[in-house]
């Protein structure tokens, strides 16, 4: 029975946990993507400034 009682405090504490972990990845996720999609943005206006000196 007390096993039962512990495996009921698991799943449910999982069930708790889980989201919260999951929005937690997923806002880190979206930083590192907001990140490198900045550091391309920075690339790719560095590489139009040279082409129109170039040319």
């Amino acid at each position: 029975m007390f096993e039962l009682m512990i495996l009921a405090a698991v799943l449910f504490g999982g069930m708790i946990l889980l989201p919260i972990v999951y929005e937690v990845s997923l806002w880190i996720h979206h930083r590192r993507c907001i990140k490198k999609l900045r550091t391309f943005e920075q690339e790719v206006r560095k590489r139009a400034e040279h082409d129109r000196e170039a040319s």
